[in-house]
């Protein structure tokens, strides 16, 4: 299992990550480009450019589609259902 907490010091020590507001969410930029951002309630991560369908595949009770209507948009991991050790 994972916590919001441990996806901000992973992301955070990143080279040149920032964490900014994005509405209502927690996002992390590199260079004012957003390459992840929290869920509203904080229990799952919402990654852009992943390589969703593989991930997806591999184990969909964690990882599913982010989409906009019929846009993917990238991958969405359900933090309290991820081994922290993977």
């Amino acid at each position: 299992m994972m916590l919001l907490e441990d996806v901000r010091r992973l992301a955070l020590a990143l080279p040149e990550t920032t964490e900014q507001p994005h509405f209502a969410l927690a996002s992390f930029r590199v260079r004012e480009k957003i390459f992840m951002a929290a869920s509203a309630d904080d229990t799952r991560a919402h990654v852009d450019k992943a390589d969703v369908h593989a991930a997806v595949d591999d184990d969909p009770a964690v990882f599913g589609q982010l989409r906009r209507g019929q846009l993917l948009l990238g991958l969405e991991v359900d933090l309290a259902a991820y081994d922290a050790d993977r």
